[in-house]
C-alpha cells in the first residue's frame, strides 16, 4: 500500500541528531544531516548540510540574535532599543592661508585647541580623518598632515609628504575600532600640520575642509 511505502521511507530516512564537540564542516557530515554544536564563545548553533553546502543558524535562550557577517534587510528596520556602534562625523576648516601648523576652526568660527573642540558624549573610537585643501606653495619637500587631537595630543592622522605641485589636494585615512579610543568627556579637535622634510621653505595651504570620524560604543 502507498501508506506503507511512505512509512518505510520515513523510517529509512530517519537520522539521529548529532551533537558535535567543535564546529562541523561540510565534509564532516552527510547530505541532509543535522547537527548541533557550540562555538568557542559558547553559542549553540544548528547546522544542516544541503545541496553540498553547510547551513547554520544560532539558537537563543534569552532573545538575543547573533549575525556573524553582513545583515541584509529587504524591508523596513525598526529598532526599539539603542543602535550600538553608531558612526558620527565632526568637521573643521580654515579659509585663510596656513604656512605653519595650527588648529582648524569649528563650525561656529571658533579656533579649536587642546581645550576647545568637540566634547565626546560617549566612549568610542576614532576611525578616520579626511581633509581637502588648496596648496598654493609647495615649499621644499613639504609635508601636510590632517591630525586628530585628543586633549592636545595627536592620536590619528592622514599625511601628504613630498609635495610636488600646487592646486586642490585631498588626504584621508581610516582604521579599525578600538585602536585609538576616547572616553566620554574627552575633547577631540582637528589640527593641520604644515612642515618640511628638509630645508626651511614651508608649504602654504588654504581653503581647508576637514573632518574626523568616530564610532561610539553604545
Amino acid at each position: 500500500m502507498a501508506e506503507d511505502r511512505q512509512i518505510r521511507k520515513l523510517f529509512n530516512t530517519k537520522q539521529d541528531i548529532i551533537e558535535f564537540k567543535g564546529i562541523p564542516s561540510k565534509d564532516s557530515i552527510s547530505e541532509g544531516q543535522i547537527a548541533f554544536a557550540k562555538d568557542p564563545t559558547g553559542r549553540l548553533a544548528l547546522f544542516r548540510k544541503a545541496h553540498g553546502k553547510l547551513w547554520q543558524t544560532y539558537m537563543t535562550h534569552n532573545g538575543d540574535q547573533v549575525v556573524d557577517r553582513d545583515l541584509k534587510v529587504g524591508g523596513s528596520l525598526t529598532v526599539r532599543g539603542n543602535l550600538k556602534g553608531t558612526r558620527a562625523y565632526f568637521g573643521g576648516g580654515n579659509a585663510s592661508a596656513m604656512s605653519a601648523s595650527g588648529y582648524l576652526k569649528a563650525f561656529n568660527g571658533l579656533t579649536m585647541s587642546a581645550t576647545i573642540g568637540y566634547q565626546m558624549l560617549r566612549d568610542g573610537s576614532i576611525t578616520g580623518v579626511s581633509a581637502n585643501y588648496n596648496i598654493t606653495a609647495t615649499g621644499s619637500s613639504g609635508i601636510i598632515r590632517a591630525r586628530v587631537m585628543k586633549a592636545g595630543s595627536v592620536v590619528f592622522q592622514a599625511s601628504n609628504t613630498n609635495i610636488s605641485g600646487t592646486g586642490m589636494n585631498a588626504i584621508s585615512e581610516t582604521q579599525a575600532r578600538y585602536v585609538d579610543v576616547f572616553s566620554a568627556g574627552n575633547i577631540i579637535s582637528l589640527n593641520m600640520e604644515v612642515n618640511v622634510e628638509e630645508g626651511s621653505s614651508y608649504p602654504t595651504i588654504d581653503d581647508i575642509v576637514a573632518y574626523f570620524e568616530v564610532v561610539f560604543n553604545d
